[in-house]
């Protein structure tokens, strides 16, 4: 098994996010639960062995090294898991976001950490995700200017590039990707901002923010579905608001099915309901950790089990970390900050994180998988991946 980096020794807990659900809700997430099986409790296997650095402030989580960097290869940051169950991250490798030269490579993990395959790909790639729809693990290149797509099969490892149908709307990028209902959406990342007022410290954004995306003919056709000034309702106080969305940046769907938009810079996560239909519905959750400083994270995760693993990425050690528990509050999310160096719980009415992790350097990617004792279940389903890659 993974090497313990800390357990402390007096008890603790995190406060879980208590919701009333219906009978329904009960039932379909008893179903999704039904359909996985042990693939984390495998993939946790025997991690590489480190000396301690983060720490952990309760004893409901443990931390230990899932991987450390191959030889050669810098800054890890996006993580995701295809439909064989291995784990996949992104190196960096310093290459710049702009699409001025540079590669990028995907390392693809097995059990313990163990290095199955290496892809290359031109660019800095940034946004990357398993599409358990297609099959294909798509890489978005060069988030703040001159971007691309890449589509990487994960079994044969072959890579088809594609370039967009026309130049971005807001004058950036493209940064990360979620599938729901087998649709991609986009984040447009690095927005040309209107100059800073008191109200808008970095700048109001008023172009889109995330588009939907369609590829025909070898070409990425996008369309707007959410706008930077849009309206949305402040969950922290009720009213209506216009957030900067300065910094469009991860991508998520959380337990009920809303697509979670990250705007880094702004501590904030955006919850949409129905987004890309006439109905859409945006509400903003303004973060902070009980400081003046205004608290940032990369990525947000909303663990479908309590029993499960969160996948860290510590672009700045060069580490991906994996944090365990079986006592994952029911309707939680858990950010990394990368300003903070912390994994933390998110009180998803007031905003507040309380941290669960500690040390790391700049945590950035994040992902949950869920466990199970030895014997549950054996295939990986694609209903299962759906629920897992997507998040």
């Amino acid at each position: 098994m993974a090497q313990l980096l800390n357990r402390p020794c007096s008890p603790g807990n995190v406060s879980g996010q208590n919701s009333t659900y219906t009978m329904k809700r009960r039932l379909l997430l008893g179903a999704r639960i039904a359909h996985l099986s042990c693939l984390a409790f495998v993939l946790l296997g025997s991690s590489q062995m480190v000396t301690a650095q983060p720490v952990v402030t309760s004893s409901n989580y443990s931390v230990a090294v899932f991987a450390n960097a191959p030889t050669g290869l810098t800054n890890p940051d996006s993580i995701t898991i295809d439909a064989q169950g291995a784990i996949w991250v992104e190196y960096a490798n310093g290459t710049q976001p702009d699409g001025t030269g540079g590669s990028s490579t995907l390392v693809q993990f097995g059990p313990g950490g163990r290095v199955l395959n290496t892809v290359s790909v031109v660019g800095k790639s940034d946004g990357m995700k398993y599409d358990p729809f297609d099959g294909m693990i798509w890489c978005l290149r060069d988030e703040d200017a001159n971007p691309g797509l890449t589509l990487v099969n994960p079994v044969t490892l072959q890579q088809t590039s594609f370039a967009y149908a026309a130049p971005t709307l807001h004058g950036g990028g493209y940064d990360d990707v979620v599938f729901f209902s087998n649709t991609a959406f986009i984040s447009a990342s690095n927005p040309n901002l209107q100059p800073p007022t008191p109200s808008t410290p970095n700048g109001q954004n008023i172009f889109p923010s995330i588009v939907q995306a369609v590829i025909e003919g070898g070409l990425v056709y996008v369309t707007p579905v959410l706008y930077g000034n849009a309206t949305l309702t402040s969950i922290n106080t009720g009213q209506q608001v216009v957030a900067q969305q300065s910094d469009p940046d991860s991508l998520k769907v959380d337990q009920f099915g809303n697509v979670v938009l990250d705007s880094q810079a702004d501590g904030n996560l955006i919850f949409l309901t129905n987004l890309g239909l006439p109905n859409q519905v945006g509400r903003v959750l303004s973060l902070s950790n009980g400081t003046s400083t205004q608290v940032t994270v990369d990525d947000t995760v909303f663990p479908t089990a309590s029993a499960g693993v969160i996948y860290v990425v510590d672009t700045a050690a060069d580490v991906v970390y994996v944090v365990s528990s079986t006592n994952f509050p029911q309707n939680s999310a858990f950010s990394a900050s990368d300003n903070t160096g912390v994994l933390a719980q998110v009180n998803l009415q007031t905003g507040q994180l309380t941290s669960i992790v500690t040390g790391m350097q700049s945590p950035h990617g994040a992902l949950f998988v869920p466990t199970f004792p030895i014997g549950a279940a054996g295939k990986v389903s694609d209903y299962r991946m759906r629920m897992i890659a997507k998040r």
